[in-house]
């Protein structure tokens, strides 16, 4: 599949284009390993995401699942590794709740 495909669906996923059904379908076609970050989610990204999920209202699995879809993706890249973090402890945290 070529990057550019690849970038456009992960930029789907990331920033939750979708509903979560369409964009597990989505994530479902991309092949797993990847040699590079073909996308880099950044501080603003993230916490644009973030409000995004406060404004919208939307549901804690929903984003659990989110979260499962990206967390260990080859081809997802961090400027940080807080960020990362940060996706990690909204799976463990939320399935605390």
């Amino acid at each position: 599949m070529e990057k550019e495909k690849i970038f456009s669906i992960l930029d789907c996923i990331i920033n939750f284009k979708y509903d979560i059904n369409k964009l597990k379908k989505m994530a479902n076609i991309l092949p797993w390993d990847s040699d590079s970050d073909i996308y880099v989610v950044n501080r603003n990204l993230l916490k644009s995401i973030l409000e995004k999920f406060l404004i919208e209202n939307i549901d804690f699995h929903e984003i659990e699942e989110w979260a499962n879809l990206i967390e260990c993706r080859e081809d997802i890249g961090y400027t940080e590794p807080l960020l990362q973090e940060i996706i990690h402890e909204l799976i463990s945290k939320i399935d605390q709740l």
